[in-house]
């Protein structure tokens, strides 16, 4: 991160000479590292002054998403995400090979009824916690289809190019 840090305006004059459709910045996969440092809306803030069209995908190992608590902590963090940088933001569902799509949640919208109805069920504090934390989720949180996709197999990459190109639309509906 001391190393974009130094080099922010290198990386920025780099993009700019590239007259490319588009750019495709892979960040630290930890959100500490990347997130909570203002290196993070350093970078998509001089981005902006590139294009007009900035994003964020936030990425999600499929592994980790197992419950209804999992998606909707997940989804939460997204949102942050979202907010933290200042662009819209698309979770995307990745090694979806590994689990199966079946086996995982895949859109807090789509799915807010059973995500909602198996965390009332749930009776932890935390589960509470995300239960009354899902209306704030779903104000806040764009109406998108979550792609599940596995990198190394290619699966999904038409539903994440679609997204992508979806995040520029100007209709509002997402879905």
């Amino acid at each position: 991160m001391e190393r974009i840090t130094e080099r922010i305006h290198l990386i920025i004059n780099f993009i700019k000479s590239r007259n490319a459709d588009y750019v495709l910045i892979d960040t630290p996969g930890q959100m500490e590292v990347f997130i909570f440092r203002d290196i993070s809306w350093r970078l998509v803030e001089a981005l902006k002054n590139v294009s007009k069209y900035v994003y964020a995908i936030f990425v999600v190992d499929a592994s980790v998403i197992r419950r209804a608590t999992d998606y909707a902590f997940i989804s939460l963090l997204s949102v942050a995400t979202q907010l933290r940088l200042g662009v819209d933001t698309a979770p995307i569902i990745n090694k979806i090979d590994l689990v199966g799509e079946d086996v995982v949640y895949g859109d807090l919208l789509r799915d807010f009824g059973k995500i909602r109805k198996e965390l009332m069920i749930e009776h932890t504090l935390y589960a509470k916690m995300l239960r009354d934390l899902s209306r704030t989720l779903i104000k806040y949180s764009k109406s998108i289809e979550v792609p599940k996709v596995s990198a190394l197999k290619g699966l999904g990459m038409e539903e994440l190019h679609r997204l992508i190109h979806e995040l520029s639309c100007t209709c509002g509906d997402l879905s």
